[in-house]
């Protein structure tokens, strides 16, 4: 299997309309790890809300200092190529995220803003959704979540000592507790 652990961020929460600002993640593939945390400026029109860099600090005149997005685009793109050959119909990336549509339809957006309507040639559809294993695994306990944050369930679940959400909201940290959590999932579902 070729798992790819991935998260964005974004300039709002439209996704069409938001930039994609920051790629992250981890790949698994044949016992290889490999992290990737990809950082790029907005296209000319993308929507900006402010409230979305509430918690991670970020600004806009920050996200104009980083590359160009067509620049990242084709890092991110030979990133993919190295696992995954994308004119194989089976040969593709098992995606997983948190709350994994958001993550999937922005990036599917960014392709097509790049010049490339091949977004699927690279992931399996649909993705591997964290927050709905958690909803599966702990359905006859939901109540012992106050919300669904990936921050709250972080830590409800022992992935990670910390409370606060402002640790959160950067790309590769997110990608790297949804990992933990799924990993974590995984063997209980399994029965380990």
């Amino acid at each position: 299997m070729k798992l790819i652990f991935l998260d964005t961020e974004t300039t709002g929460a439209d996704r069409k309309r938001s930039g994609v600002y920051q790629i992250a993640g981890i790949i698994e593939c044949n016992d290889k790890t490999e992290e990737f945390d990809l950082k790029c400026n907005i296209f000319d029109g993308d929507l900006v809300d402010e409230k979305a860099f509430e918690m991670n600090k970020m600004t806009i005149n920050k996200i104009m200092t980083f590359p160009n997005p067509k620049d990242t685009f084709k890092e991110f793109v030979n990133l993919l190529s190295k696992y995954v050959d994308r004119f194989d119909k089976k040969d593709k990336f098992t995606a997983i995220g948190y709350f994994s549509e958001f993550d999937a339809e922005i990036l599917r957006t960014w392709f097509i803003k790049n010049g490339d309507n091949f977004f699927g040639s690279w992931f399996w559809h649909p993705w591997i959704d964290v927050s709905q294993l958690i909803a599966y695994v702990y359905q006859e306990d939901r109540d012992m979540f106050p919300n669904f944050k990936l921050s709250t369930v972080a830590y409800m679940l022992e992935v990670t000592n910390e409370k606060s959400e402002s640790i959160f909201h950067d790309a590769l940290f997110d990608a790297k507790i949804t990992r933990d959590i799924y990993w974590k999932l995984d063997k209980i579902l399994k029965g380990e």
